[in-house]
């Protein structure tokens, strides 16, 4: 399974991609079903390589959600990958335990008695759901995930093309009816993190308080930013998060980036190897996993992390890891 996964990882994230043969996904949808994404906002297609990728992951979620096994439910992953998602799912080895530490973090995060998170802010949102779904604690399987997070307020960050493509959908009659908001409020931001345009001044327009601890989740964001630019998305994070803010990301080892890793098309140019240096210099103490330590636990619809010790430096230079790196504010 580590070979596996290392190989995979090196020949990009993506498993599965455009072709003759449909996924298992779409070849399992009834027939009324895949005949209504015809006509729908579904046909749509994001302008950017990376939006796309975002994409992709939702086919991903979507797949897991039919899973017998699921680690987590999403209802409206199918349609938000839309046809050209779901033509090349994400490498679920990746996408299924990220999702599921993803929401294990804000879970705990929400529920803590003692200043608890009420605000998500999800840098790189792409095509997640989660403003919309139900969740598991941690110890829980994934079908048995009730939980309303109904007092979070949501922000979703990212490019204005997946905005396009995602607020279409989610709007489109068939789709609005079925799934409702499960949170206090949902807020969109469109802002493009290559460019100039500060997306931490459009966050705050749009009602962020930093005044109220947060849980920040940049899944699939990060090795696709220059080194410069993710230290000033670090500089941004530290200085609008409260004491007792949480963050998750998952990334790469610094030589991870000369392994061609590109997947829809949008290839990884930064990586470090010293993430607890990078965020203590913003406020954030973090602690970084090796992913080859977190096990998907399929008898018990949930991850497992094996005991080991967190990763340092000495242990990333030089090699291809992929990390999993949770923080809180101090």
């Amino acid at each position: 399974m580590k070979l596996r996964r290392s190989l995979m990882a090196l020949a990009g994230f993506a498993v599965g991609q455009p072709g003759e043969t449909p996924s298992p996904l779409t070849q399992s949808l009834p027939r009324a079903v895949a005949a209504r994404a015809v006509s729908s906002p579904e046909m749509a297609e994001v302008q950017t390589a990376h939006s796309f990728t975002g994409r992709m992951c939702a086919a991903t979620r979507a797949e897991e959600s039919q899973h017998p096994q699921a680690l987590f439910q999403d209802l409206l992953a199918w349609h938000l990958a839309g046809v050209e998602g779901r033509r090349a799912p994400m490498g679920s080895w990746i996408l299924v335990p990220r999702t599921r530490y993803g929401d294990n973090v804000l879970v705990s995060a929400y529920s803590r008695q003692k200043t608890p998170c009420r605000q998500l802010v999800l840098l790189g949102a792409g095509f997640d759901a989660r403003a919309f779904r139900t969740f598991s604690s941690p110890e829980q399987s994934g079908q048995n995930g009730t939980l309303q997070l109904s007092d979070l307020t949501v922000f979703e960050v990212d490019q204005p093309t997946t905005f396009d493509v995602k607020e279409a959908i989610l709007n489109y009659p068939n789709v609005k009816s079925r799934c409702p908001l499960t949170v206090k409020d949902r807020r969109v931001v469109p802002v493009d993190f290559t460019q100039q345009e500060s997306w931490a001044d459009k966050l705050l327009q749009n009602g962020f308080d930093p005044s109220v601890p947060t849980v920040w989740l940049l899944e699939g964001l990060l090795y696709y930013l220059s080194d410069s630019t993710v230290d000033d998305l670090a500089r941004d994070v530290g200085r609008l998060s409260a004491a007792n803010s949480v963050l998750f990301f998952d990334s790469v080892t610094h030589d991870y980036r000369y392994a061609g890793v590109a997947p829809g098309g949008a290839p990884f140019i930064s990586g470090n190897d010293d993430y607890g240096r990078l965020w203590r210099k913003y406020g954030f103490e973090v602690v970084v996993h090796d992913f080859e330590h977190v096990r998907v636990s399929r008898e018990r619809q949930r991850l497992e992390m094996a005991t080991h010790a967190p990763l340092l430096p000495r242990h990333c230079r030089g090699k291809n890891k992929v990390l999993f790196v949770e923080g809180k504010k101090r």
